[in-house]
Protein backbone atom coordinates (compact mmCIF):
# COMPACT_ATOMS: atom_id res chain seq x y z
CA UNK A 1 0.00 0.00 0.00
CA UNK A 2 1.32 3.47 -0.88
CA UNK A 3 1.30 6.27 1.60
CA UNK A 4 0.34 9.73 0.40
CA UNK A 5 2.70 11.28 2.96
CA UNK A 6 5.80 10.05 1.12
CA UNK A 7 7.68 12.70 -0.85
CA UNK A 8 7.31 12.53 -4.61
CA UNK A 9 10.75 13.97 -5.32
CA UNK A 10 13.92 11.87 -5.10
CA UNK A 11 15.43 11.55 -1.65
CA UNK A 12 18.49 13.76 -1.10
CA UNK A 13 20.93 12.74 1.60
CA UNK A 14 23.36 15.54 2.55
CA UNK A 15 25.60 13.05 4.34
CA UNK A 16 26.15 11.21 1.04
CA UNK A 17 27.41 14.44 -0.51
CA UNK A 18 29.73 14.94 2.46
CA UNK A 19 31.17 11.44 2.04
CA UNK A 20 31.64 12.01 -1.70
CA UNK A 21 33.42 15.32 -1.11
CA UNK A 22 35.65 13.74 1.53
CA UNK A 23 36.51 10.82 -0.76
CA UNK A 24 37.32 13.10 -3.69
CA UNK A 25 39.45 15.39 -1.53
CA UNK A 26 41.34 12.40 -0.14
CA UNK A 27 41.83 11.08 -3.68
CA UNK A 28 43.19 14.44 -4.83
CA UNK A 29 45.59 14.51 -1.90
CA UNK A 30 46.85 11.01 -2.72
CA UNK A 31 47.18 11.79 -6.44
CA UNK A 32 49.54 14.70 -5.85
CA UNK A 33 51.87 12.56 -3.71
CA UNK A 34 55.06 11.81 -5.63
CA UNK A 35 55.50 8.13 -6.37
CA UNK A 36 51.93 7.20 -5.38
CA UNK A 37 50.51 4.94 -8.11
CA UNK A 38 46.84 5.47 -8.91
CA UNK A 39 46.15 1.83 -8.02
CA UNK A 40 47.67 2.23 -4.55
CA UNK A 41 45.61 5.39 -3.95
CA UNK A 42 42.47 3.57 -5.06
CA UNK A 43 43.28 0.72 -2.66
CA UNK A 44 43.77 3.14 0.25
CA UNK A 45 40.37 4.67 -0.43
CA UNK A 46 38.69 1.26 -0.40
CA UNK A 47 38.16 0.75 -4.12
CA UNK A 48 38.64 -2.88 -5.07
CA UNK A 49 39.17 -2.17 -8.77
CA UNK A 50 41.27 0.65 -10.20
CA UNK A 51 38.70 1.02 -13.00
CA UNK A 52 35.95 1.71 -10.45
CA UNK A 53 38.09 4.39 -8.81
CA UNK A 54 38.87 6.03 -12.15
CA UNK A 55 35.19 6.07 -13.09
CA UNK A 56 34.17 7.45 -9.66
CA UNK A 57 36.84 10.16 -9.79
CA UNK A 58 35.98 11.21 -13.32
CA UNK A 59 32.23 11.25 -12.57
CA UNK A 60 32.73 13.57 -9.60
CA UNK A 61 35.46 15.81 -10.99
CA UNK A 62 35.02 15.68 -14.76
CA UNK A 63 38.66 14.66 -15.21
CA UNK A 64 40.57 11.39 -15.00
CA UNK A 65 42.96 10.77 -12.09
CA UNK A 66 45.88 10.73 -14.51
CA UNK A 67 44.93 14.09 -16.02
CA UNK A 68 44.41 15.54 -12.55
CA UNK A 69 47.89 14.38 -11.58
CA UNK A 70 49.29 16.04 -14.71
CA UNK A 71 47.70 19.32 -13.65
CA UNK A 72 44.89 19.39 -16.18
CA UNK A 73 41.85 20.79 -14.38
CA UNK A 74 38.40 22.11 -15.16
CA UNK A 75 35.54 23.65 -13.24
CA UNK A 76 33.15 20.66 -13.33
CA UNK A 77 33.80 19.80 -9.67
CA UNK A 78 33.15 23.37 -8.54
CA UNK A 79 29.87 23.32 -10.45
CA UNK A 80 28.79 20.17 -8.62
CA UNK A 81 29.63 21.72 -5.24
CA UNK A 82 27.70 24.88 -6.08
CA UNK A 83 24.65 22.87 -7.14
CA UNK A 84 24.77 20.69 -4.03
CA UNK A 85 25.14 23.63 -1.67
CA UNK A 86 21.66 24.85 -2.62
CA UNK A 87 20.28 21.92 -0.60
CA UNK A 88 22.01 23.13 2.58
CA UNK A 89 20.42 26.58 2.56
Amino acid sequence: MCSSSLPLRPFFDPSAVTVQLFTINQAKHLLIQPGMPVKKGADRLGFIEQFTFRKYFKTHTGISPTDYRKGKTNFHFLTIITECMQYFR
